[in-house]
């Protein structure tokens, strides 16, 4: 390899001797630091001298944390990959790494093989950045005056190319650049190319990746298969629909950073283009089409920001106590007389987007939107609420404070939505199923009988799963629940409506893929908007007809043009809308048109009922289930 220097900091001397002796035996040059301290000095003396930073968490002086944040507050050092080295396991202390930009780690004892293949992906990718950045400053931006345009392309190197080429010109088009890379080469390899996690795995750590991908690349079986870039760009946004020939994957277990996989040498590229380079990242159908979005022009917007919290007056003690705990929470702004407050009920909580305030018994709440979330003064539901907008999605929160918190959110989400018998009657019978994958669902349903007797229902997939799925679930119910009869006039524009509302209030990634619509029952006719969810169904019989759930994700653009359609409801048919976990529970887990089919095989012509037919698929789902599904069932009266 060319030459590569990394630095180790760890305050032992024989774990530096032994790091060294592997990483010079694979071609690495060493230099060393005994402490964090004596790391910071050569680091500010020689800032452009390493490819990578082998840290220690535990050390006198400055520990790797400080070390680290240090590199971070740095921009002639900010983008040195940054190896975490430590015994420590734990996830709240990988949450506080990760907060501060740790996506490589080692623990102890060391496995060379390990060793080694972690740090050169680490120096690699790092490798990787400085060309394409390089790159970029050759570009004229030009790709600016593009409003839509179509690419193909084959290899990793047309990969790279191609990313710099859409990315110049646009804000922090580094990181735009790498994410667009990460999500081209995924295509080619993992999509086109048909290698998976475990293939990568183990070619990554006998060298011969880039031989294997060379060398598929031209087999007949998958010379002919090519990616597809479109890009679309309006004065706000600019979307990236890339598609590939391949079978599509499961890319639900890699777009957060997992657990079970940070200390691995990669399978981290998506999350990381969710988190750091996109304003909204979405896969579609079986999981070879993926929708990225960047922002056109500079917003001020940091991907990924989080929301800060201030506490009030009366919080419960315990709760308060443990909220300090958690890392990144801003005390600095105390609610006072000067601060801009917004009468609410006593003692509740609002959740906004700027800030999570909580009052106790007594007092006013401050919030930049209060019509976002109101939650019940109750101490368990008030902490999951802020620990699922505070702890980072990826990682939810922490197992026992999940046990300990799930069953009270869990159970003020069942009361957002109605009871299905109380929609039922005036020509109508209502049945509804959910089940969560977590102990939270972020799949959701709810309506309502507006005024002239039509029936307004929607239903929504959250972006994951768990606590925070949950709490952006409770938020569309609070946005549509400020909706009057009027808005089912327009479906479109109520359904734009709610993309802005969530486009401004979710953090970056999250978005509900919905529907909403009103069921007549005099014309029998249901009138809908969608945005990207299975598509809807009337069951008549031996009858099945499908309507369109395509559209982009509420949240997702802002001011999407989602379109109205039209389904006929017969006398004595089934109205059935769904998520798409429900693929797995009915359909083993097959999903977009081929999951949609075999649901329809199972309800068309079914005994004692559609509706029975879907409780008894509800039933049947494991526990846990494999995603979060939620089903409605509307059956007209013949």
């Amino acid at each position: 390899m060319a030459s590569v220097r990394v630095l180790i900091v760890d305050d032992e001397d024989i774990n530096r001797q032994y790091l060294r002796y592997c990483l010079e035996a694979a071609g690495f040059q060493i230099d060393e630091a005994a402490d964090g301290a004596d790391a910071w000095r050569v680091l500010q003396h020689r800032p452009d001298d390493f490819d990578a930073v082998l840290l220690d968490w535990r050390m006198p002086e400055l520990d790797g944390l400080q070390v680290l944040a240090r590199i971070k507050d740095d921009p002639r050092l900010d983008q040195i990959p940054v190896i975490m080295q430590t015994a420590l396991d734990g996830e709240q202390d990988v949450i506080e790494a990760i907060n501060a930009g740790v996506y490589y780690y080692l623990t102890k004892p060391y496995d060379s093989d390990v060793l080694i293949s972690v740090v050169r992906s680490a120096t690699n990718d790092f490798a990787h950045r400085r060309r394409m950045e390089s790159d970029l400053e050759k570009r004229t931006g030009a790709i600016r005056l593009m409003t839509e345009g179509k690419f193909r392309l084959r290899t990793p190197r047309e990969a790279d190319a191609l990313a710099v080429l859409l990315a110049s010109g646009l804000p922090r088009s580094s990181a735009v650049a790498m994410g667009l890379s990460e999500l081209l080469i995924n295509a080619i390899e993992h999509g086109n190319l048909a290698l998976d996690y475990a293939n990568k795995t183990d070619l990554m750590a006998a060298g011969e990746w880039d031989r294997v991908v060379a060398s598929r690349l031209v087999e007949p079986d998958y010379r002919d298969r090519w990616v597809t870039v479109e890009v679309r760009r309006d004065a706000a946004d600019v979307a990236f629909t890339i598609t590939d020939d391949g079978d599509g994957f499961d890319w639900r277990e890699f777009q957060d950073v997992n657990m079970g996989r940070l200390f691995e040498s990669h399978g981290r590229g998506i999350a990381m283009a969710r988190k750091l380079a996109f304003r909204s990242l979405w896969y579609q159908g079986r999981g070879n089409v993926v929708v990225a979005v960047a922002p056109a022009e500079e917003t001020g917007h940091a991907p990924g920001a989080r929301p800060t919290l201030r506490l009030g007056e009366g919080v419960d003690p315990a709760v308060a106590a443990r909220l300090r705990t958690m890392a990144g929470i801003d005390f600095a702004r105390p609610i006072g007389p000067d601060a801009a407050l917004t009468v609410a009920p006593a003692g509740e909580a609002v959740v906004s987007d700027g800030a999570v305030i909580l009052v106790g018994d007594a007092g006013a709440v401050s919030a930049t939107d209060p019509a976002d979330l109101v939650v019940p003064p109750l101490p368990d539901v008030v902490e999951a609420v802020c620990r699922a907008l505070l702890v980072p999605a990826s990682l939810e929160i922490g197992r026992p404070d999940e046990r300990r918190l799930a069953p009270a959110l869990a159970g003020f989400l069942d009361g957002l939505a109605p009871d299905p018998a109380s929609l039922s009657g005036g020509g109508f019978t209502v049945a509804t199923w959910s089940a969560a994958c977590t102990g939270v669902s972020g799949d959701t349903w709810g309506g309502r009988r507006v005024a002239d007797g039509r029936l307004f229902l929607f239903v929504a997939d959250m972006t994951g799963h768990g606590p925070l799925a949950g709490v952006n679930a409770a938020r569309l119910h609070r946005l549509v629940a400020t909706l009057d009869d009027s808005a089912v006039a327009d479906l479109a524009a109520l359904l734009r409506r709610l993309d802005g509302d969530l486009h401004r209030r979710l953090a970056t990634g999250d978005y509900a893929a919905m529907l909403a619509g009103v069921l007549d029952p005099v014309a029998g006719v249901f009138t809908y908007a969608a945005a990207g969810i299975p598509n809807p169904m009337v069951v008549d019989g031996a009858v099945v007809t499908a309507g369109s759930g395509r559209g982009l994700p509420a949240g997702a653009s802002g001011n999407f043009p989602y379109q109205e359609r039209q389904l006929a409801v017969p006398s004595g048919a089934s109205l059935v809308l769904f998520t798409d976990g429900l693929f797995h529970a009915a359909a083993g887990g097959a999903q977009g048109e081929a999951g949609w089919n075999r649901v329809a095989a199972t309800l068309a012509g079914a005994d004692g009922g559609v509706a029975a037919r879907l409780a008894a698929l509800a039933g049947a789902a494991p526990n846990p289930c494999a995603d979060d599904f939620t089903a409605i069932c509307v059956t007209r009266a013949t």
